[in-house]
């Protein structure tokens, strides 16, 4: 049993975890929350899978990159909820597109942190 305490942070490694963890927050806002919050999960999800469909998006310093977009996109949200604001939740639902310029700033970080982790190791 994994402990999810707040001392005990888990990061995924994969995007299947990522991946699942949003099915199952999928199905928790299905359930709870209304339609407009289950559909910003479902469409992260959708994009989540197109990201593995395209193998565009995997590796050790691309999930943690992913994840914490996702959880800006989720806080902008969050923020939208808070003042009513139904045109901005509208876009922020939009953000999960390839041509988005803040996926595209995530694409260009992961992008870095590879040529870097690349130039780091050593010749073999």
């Amino acid at each position: 049993m994994r402990d999810f305490s707040r001392r005990t942070i888990y990061h995924p490694t994969e995007d299947q975890h990522v991946l699942a963890a949003l099915e199952v927050l999928s199905l928790l806002v299905s359930e709870m929350y209304v339609n407009i919050v289950a559909d910003l999960v479902d469409a992260t999800r959708r994009f989540v899978l197109l990201l593995r469909k395209t193998k565009s998006m995997h590796g050790p310093e691309a999930v943690p990159e992913l994840v914490a977009w996702i959880d800006d996109r989720f806080e902008s949200f969050r923020s939208c909820l808070a003042e009513y604001d139904l045109a901005a939740e509208e876009e922020v639902k939009s953000h999960f597109q390839f041509n988005h310029d803040s996926y595209v700033q995530v694409v260009q970080r992961v992008i870095n942190l590879k040529v870097e982790a690349d130039l780091k190791s050593p010749a073999t």
